[in-house]
């Protein structure tokens, strides 16, 4: 004679296992994205700053070869300003007189040397945020 039991088949996952799961894949989906995020944020922020070192650099040379063409020091002009533009980057300088300075004497001049080297101080004006200072000197 046969006998048949019933045997108890568990098939698939249970409802607990199943929101387990879908929490941690939902919770690492979002750190991803929020990693994403951040990575391009700061991807972004690099390239800006990277424009405007550029950019800086080359504003600091053109301002520095405008104020020793432009004869501020044989003019006696205190104080020069100006406007550029670099890659479509527009930014302002102005040049204020910091002090006149005369060439040291030798030991066989008869006159005193007149005072012609000036010092400039310049700041350059990129952006609202970022602003660059330095001196420059020029004679005549």
């Amino acid at each position: 004679m046969k006998i048949y039991t019933m045997k108890s088949v568990e098939q698939g996952f249970t409802l607990i296992e199943v929101l387990i799961s879908s929490v941690i894949l939902f919770s690492s989906i979002a750190l991803t994205s929020q990693l994403y995020n951040q990575i391009d944020y700061l991807s972004k922020k690099a390239s800006n700053s990277m424009v405007y070192n550029q950019i800086g650099n080359v504003a600091i040379d053109l301002v520095k070869t405008k104020i020793q063409n432009s004869k501020l020091a044989s003019n006696n002009r205190d104080i020069a300003e100006g406007s550029e533009m670099i890659n479509g980057v527009s930014f302002l300088w102005t040049a204020r007189l910091v002090r006149r300075v005369k060439p040291p004497r030798d030991i066989d001049d008869i006159i005193e040397p007149k005072e012609r080297f000036s010092v400039f101080k310049v700041t350059i004006m990129i952006s609202q945020k970022q602003n660059v200072e330095f001196n420059v000197v020029v004679w005549d």
